[in-house]
């Protein structure tokens, strides 16, 4: 089921190789001739500026928010005792493990992976940082699950933040061909998919379809899912509704405060009408 309608944009990755060539520059250094160097008299160049200049406006790195550590609070949103407490340090029976996942499996008890929570917590602020930024931007965020279990979960999340989600059976194509498909050009600009181990197809083809289209993902991961296919892994347990509850507060809670200090920002709202709408 399609939440809202999608509309136009996406953000794309840019993939790129690099070579070793440590041993050919180690050779030439040896072979090349001392040259003495005259100091030059032109006046030195200006520092380029960082690709996020050409995104936001002037006041807006003025405010700070590309220059500024934790613009948005990300540090304080969640704590290692929050996601013990919400019990995500709880992976599958090892029999149904992924390799891919072992990286993020701390130990077993009774058969049953430990997921590493130092590694959940990084991986969480992580994303919430790159989920904030994409928000601040007028980015589009679309929630992705097949499971039923947590359907109304997730719709509930995204209509509170105003974003759109897809709960129901993916149809093929969706991202891919969404012109033919939903009659629009615009697709979303991060992809938050739960639920996408090799027994839930419908969030598997979603994320395997945003791989295709170059929407960057940030993906609840499981000790029998893929971390390989998502753009930002967070390994944690997704099959309880504590664990599940937690990560979509804390989703709602970065998107939310990303639109209101984007407001603030651009002189939208008052900051003290904006601090009295959020303790409402």
């Amino acid at each position: 089921m399609l939440g809202r309608v999608l509309l136009s944009g996406r953000v794309t990755r840019a993939l790129g190789s690099t070579r070793c060539l440590s041993s050919c520059f180690s050779v030439a250094q040896q072979a090349a001739p001392e040259v003495a160097v005259e100091p030059s008299s032109r006046p030195p160049t200006s520092t380029p500026a960082s690709s996020c200049s050409s995104v936001l406006s002037r006041s807006d790195m003025q405010k700070g928010a590309t220059t500024t550590y934790d613009y948005f609070g990300v540090e304080s949103m969640v704590t290692l005792e929050q996601l013990f407490n919400a019990r995500c340090h709880l992976g599958h029976y090892r029999g149904v493990v992924d390799e891919s996942a072992l990286p993020f499996v701390y130990g077993e008890r009774a058969y049953q992976h430990i997921i590493d929570l130092n590694i959940t917590l990084k991986n969480m602020k992580v994303a919430l940082h790159f989920l904030s930024n994409i928000v601040y931007k007028n980015g589009v965020v679309c929630f992705v699950s097949g499971n039923p279990k947590f359907d109304y979960l997730i719709q509930k999340t995204a209509r509170e933040c105003s974003e759109y989600f897809v709960t129901r059976s993916w149809k093929p194509g969706t991202f891919a061909d969404v012109h033919n498909i939903l009659g629009t050009s615009r697709i979303p600009d991060l992809v938050i998919a739960f639920n996408f181990s090799r027994f839930e197809k419908a969030s598997r083809l979603a994320v395997r379809e945003c791989e295709i289209v170059n929407i960057p993902t940030i993906g609840i991961c499981d000790t029998d899912c893929d971390p390989t296919s998502v753009t930002f892994p967070i390994p944690g347990n997704d099959d309880t509704m504590q664990s599940m509850q937690l990560y979509c507060d804390l989703f709602n809670q970065a998107i939310v405060n990303a639109k209101r200090l984007r407001d603030i920002d651009r002189g939208l709202i008052v900051e003290d009408d904006a601090d009295e709408s959020s303790r409402c």
